[in-house]
């Protein structure tokens, strides 16, 4: 049994915990959140008594305790570099929630780090574990529509309307291209995993209706250094929308939720497919577990992950810039 410490108990947090040990969950065989962590622990006191984890407020005591193996972050990302590399120092395995960093060399930073202490750095992706995502994955290696040629995501949603005063989801300095951080980062990581590492990047980006201080439509074009080619949008001011869609030489195929795909070959034929649910946060974090022990690596490869966060930077360059941005 993987004993972890959670740091960051808000609404994200709070799911972590409850996929793995929440009143209406059969407890994990495999990992177990003892500790609760968070600057606030008066507001978490109920939270800590249904699922009988023990609280602190001190981050540097847990990472002394050598009862706790790992850490779960859902804190901000602009604090998991420095949070990652004190686990790591500790010698505690890092589950970190996504984005990984909003910088590049924060995160090789964070990457070296886990390296040299033997840990495990697992960056939490948890719509990779989608059933719909693995089969569409395994239909386009067996090539079912043939070569790739184009992707398409999007991930939309109201968030930007209901944002706090105070929260950093308002922060345009923590939110360099809109709706990416929160919601179009799955996108972005999805596409990494179906399509391989992104080449350049042009973005348009605005200030529509939003009243915080970001952008919330965000649309760019990718081209993957396969020679696919993409399309990605996010808005943060309109209703949930989520999919997915890949273009092939003998067909198309569209993920339309964690259970669903439509299958279409290159005479319009189209068959819907649908796949048993199941809890993929709490399977990521058994994977995450079992990544510990040994029984199979973490299925998101940090530099997967590390990818992503120079896309991002290079999304964020062209905002600014106006210009299409190679990645190095």
């Amino acid at each position: 049994m993987i004993n972890a410490a959670l740091f960051g108990l808000g609404r994200w947090g709070s799911v972590l915990l409850n996929s793995i040990q929440g009143a209406d969950v059969a407890k994990s065989d495999k990992i177990e959140i003892t500790t609760g962590i968070a600057r606030s622990l008066e507001n978490y006191q109920d939270l800590a008594s249904k699922t009988g984890i023990e609280l602190s407020d001190d981050y540097t005591d847990v990472l002394a305790d050598p009862a706790i193996h790992a850490v779960l972050l859902a804190t901000p990302p602009f604090a998991h570099a420095e949070q990652i590399m004190a686990a790591a120092k500790a010698g505690k395995h890092v589950f970190v929630e996504k984005p990984f960093t909003l910088d590049v060399a924060e995160a090789k930073r964070a990457v070296q780090a886990c390296q040299e202490a033997g840990v495990v750095l697992a960056v939490g992706f948890n719509r990779r574990y989608y059933p719909s995502i693995t089969a569409l994955t395994q239909m386009i290696e067996e090539g079912r529509i043939g070569e790739v040629q184009h992707i398409e995501a999007h991930f939309c949603g109201i968030t930007a309307m209901s944002i706090p005063e105070d929260s950093w989801r308002g922060e345009r300095a923590n939110n360099p291209a809109g709706g990416m951080v929160a919601r179009g980062i799955h996108c972005l990581d999805s596409m990494i995993h179906l399509c391989g590492d992104v080449e350049s990047v042009s973005v348009d980006s605005d200030r529509r209706i939003s009243p915080a201080d970001i952008d919330d439509v965000t649309t760019m074009l990718l081209r993957f250094k396969s020679g696919v080619t993409g399309y990605l949008a996010t808005l943060m001011s309109t209703g949930e929308y989520w999919r997915l869609q890949v273009f092939g030489s003998k067909g198309w195929i569209e993920l339309r939720s964690p259970t669903e795909l439509l299958v279409s070959d290159v005479k319009g034929n189209t068959e819907r497919v649908t796949y048993p649910d199941i809890d993929w946060q709490r399977t990521e974090l058994e994977n995450f577990a079992d990544a510990i022990t040994g029984e199979r690596p973490f299925y998101i490869k940090p530099e997967q992950a590390l990818h992503g966060v120079e896309v991002l930077e290079a999304i964020s360059a062209s905002i600014n810039s106006g210009a299409r941005v190679d990645i190095d």
